[in-house]
């Protein structure tokens, strides 16, 4: 009996340094070593996790502005050149196309005869022309994008 009594009071005596060693983490840990405690850290990294949320929400605006200005922009360049009079001169003619990303935008194209050059210019929407196109200038709007045929 008296061994079991001892071996009891070991185990308390463990239990209790156990127990204060705990004790000793856990007042460390809200209390914080510069002078922060657990809860203050808590109210900052909320705070911060705010005001990343707000960034993040006005690069998210920044960015759908900036997409929809890109669309409107000039990002396909389509140049074809050719020879409309096959008895006289080389490739010298030319139809050009700048369209944003939904095929609108402007061909223009350029016609050199051996003692005069003309230059017209059609608008486009959906790569496409309420005026007439030239085989030339269809052609050259059915070019996919970022390619460019060799001249022929």
């Amino acid at each position: 009996m008296l061994i079991g009594l001892i071996a009891f009071g070991l185990v308390l005596l463990g239990l209790t340094g156990w127990i204060f060693w705990l004790d000793r983490r856990i007042t460390r840990l809200f209390q914080g070593r510069g002078g922060e405690n657990f809860e203050e850290l808590a109210i900052s990294f909320g705070q911060e996790l705010t005001a990343l949320n707000q960034s993040r929400q006005e690069i998210e605006r920044f960015l759908g502005a900036a997409d929809q200005r890109l669309q409107k922009a000039v990002s396909q360049i389509r140049t074809l050149r050719y020879n409309p009079f096959p008895d006289q001169g080389g490739n010298q003619s030319f139809s050009t196309a700048w369209l944003d990303e939904r095929g609108d935008g402007v061909i223009i194209t350029g016609l050199h005869a051996r003692d005069t050059m003309r230059v017209y210019a059609k608008p486009v929407r959906a790569r496409g022309s309420e005026f007439e196109l030239t085989t030339e200038e269809a052609a050259c709007l059915a070019i996919p994008p970022d390619t460019n045929p060799p001249p022929k």
